[in-house]
């Protein structure tokens, strides 16, 4: 959608029960290749750019109505320190009904083989999340990362 459709665009009605946001393109393809039923999948690309910005507002005022069907709307992304700043800058700045998909311990655990390890510089970057209290959601998470010594792309996923 361009900026101009975003812009004029007015949610009144989602006739699907989940909203999934896809952070990498490849695994945005998949998921759409794959059709799951009752969901609209967005490809987010990273950071959001404003016109998608604009769009996940209006998705959350939208959700933020009261109505009978409930809509979960999660976020893909990466098992690394980018993944979890992006999904919180989403929920935080954007959408806070945002709930993470297969960003916890346990995904993680069944893909660390794939993983790419990181060095010191990354190492101090994902423990300063433990430092903040605003990401204790995100700790048990982190903690693996930092114990196992590798990250994990969504796409790993997928293999």
């Amino acid at each position: 959608m361009t900026g101009e459709t975003i812009e004029a665009l007015e949610i009144r009605e989602i006739r699907s029960s989940r909203i999934l946001l896809v952070e990498n393109l490849t695994c945005y393809h998949h998921v759409v290749q794959e059709s799951q039923e009752g969901t609209v999948v967005i490809f987010a690309g990273g950071f959001p750019h404003r016109h998608l910005q604009k769009l996940l507002q209006k998705l959350s005022t939208f959700l933020e109505e009261p109505r009978e069907q409930t809509i979960c709307i999660q976020h893909w992304g990466d098992l690394d320190y980018g993944g979890i700043r992006i999904f919180e800058f989403i929920r935080r700045k954007l959408v806070l009904q945002l709930r993470p998909y297969l960003m916890d311990v346990a995904t993680y655990e069944e893909f660390r083989v794939q993983g790419i390890s990181f060095g010191k510089l990354y190492e101090r970057k994902l423990s300063s999340l433990l430092e903040d209290g605003s990401f204790a959601e995100w700790h048990p998470l982190v903690e693996a990362i930092l114990r196992e010594g590798y990250r994990v792309e969504q796409e790993s996923l997928l293999r």
